[in-house]
Formats: C-alpha cells, structure tokens, sequence
C-alpha cells in the first residue's frame, strides 16, 4: 500500500494523493490558470487563442484555405437535432405493427403475459423452485414450451393468443433464478440444440 502524500491516507499503489486532496489540488491548479489568463480547460492563453483564430481568417482571405460550405445551405436530407430512438410509428423504419414484429413477441410483451408471471412468481414465494434462492434475477419458466402451446393450439393472430386459456395457466410455469433456468431443455438455445 501506498500513501497519500498530503494527508497520509493508505491509497491505491498507482495514485500520489488520495481523492479529497487530487480534487483540492486539481482545483489549486484551475484557479492559478485563470490568474495567467488561461482558459481553465484548455492548455492555451486567450492571446494564443486570439492569434490563431486571425491566421485562420486570413489564410481563408487570400484563398490558402477553401470552406466548401462558405455561402451555401445545409442540404435538405441532413436533419440537424433530430430525436434518437423514436419508436412506432414515428421512426423512419416502421412497416405497421403486425408487419414487423413477431406475434410470439407481441404476446410476450403483453400486459396478460406481466401478469401471469408475477402470478407464477407469488404462488412460488419469489423462491427459486431447484435451488431455493429466494428473491434476485428470477425467471418465470413454462413447463411446456410458450412456443410449443402456439404451434399446438395454431395461434395466428394476438387476438387467439390472448384468449388461450392455456398460455396463461398459471400451473404451467414455475419460478427459476437465471442459473438454473439456463440448465433446463427449454431455454432458448438449449431447445434449438436439442430438436
């Protein structure tokens, strides 16, 4: 271990000062800048600043340097700000709901399939029903596969899957942390692995 070199606090091997005094030294070292007249986050005086910018101004002046902007306007099909993850029917890639996402997702992300989870997860005690951990990453599992009771009961549209009594049987599921929910036949690539 090593030691702050300001207030002897056992510190990191890789540090000089612990954090209280990095912080008061760092902001020691922002308060001497400004007073040199140096931008607090840049490494360079005002005047240096100053002087760059007319060297710019006058090479763009006698031509040494071109903006191929200068003048014109941003072209249409460049939208500035515009908002990041819009869902639905506002994003540029929608096709309609039904076109795009699967029916066996749509019904997982139903409010029916919510419930019948925390259904599973009560009647169980938010207990682990192969290693008894109780509480943490749990998982409701279906005893017979969600997409084995669709294949079986020919489910097509949302409609038929939210009136199947059988998805929604609450003995059909039990609780499982993710480690053992890994392990079953069942799980995700386990299942593919398997047929």
């Amino acid at each position: 271990m090593k030691y702050c070199i300001d207030c002897g606090v056992e510190i990191e091997k890789r540090a000089t000062r612990c954090k209280s005094c990095a912080g008061k030294q760092h902001s020691k070292l922002l308060k001497e800048r400004v007073k040199l007249g140096i931008h607090p986050l840049q490494h360079k005086t005002k005047e240096h600043i100053e002087k760059q910018r007319n060297t710019l101004k006058k090479r763009y002046a006698t031509g040494e340097l071109i903006n191929s902007m200068k003048g014109k306007k941003r072209p249409d099909n460049i939208v500035r700000n515009k908002k990041r993850n819009q869902k639905g029917a506002n994003n540029g890639n929608w096709k309609g709901d039904k076109a795009i996402t699967p029916l066996v997702m749509r019904i997982r992300m139903c409010w029916k399939y919510r419930q019948w989870r925390s259904d599973v997860f009560e009647r169980d005690n938010y207990t682990c029903q192969e290693c008894g951990q109780i509480g943490g990453k749990l998982n409701a599992d279906h005893l017979k596969p969600f997409s084995h009771i669709i294949k079986d009961n020919n489910i097509t549209t949302f409609e038929e899957g939210i009136n199947c009594e059988e998805l929604w049987n609450v003995n059909n599921g039990r609780t499982l942390c993710f480690d053992c929910h890994i392990k079953t036949n069942t799980f995700a690539n386990n299942a593919r692995r398997k047929i």
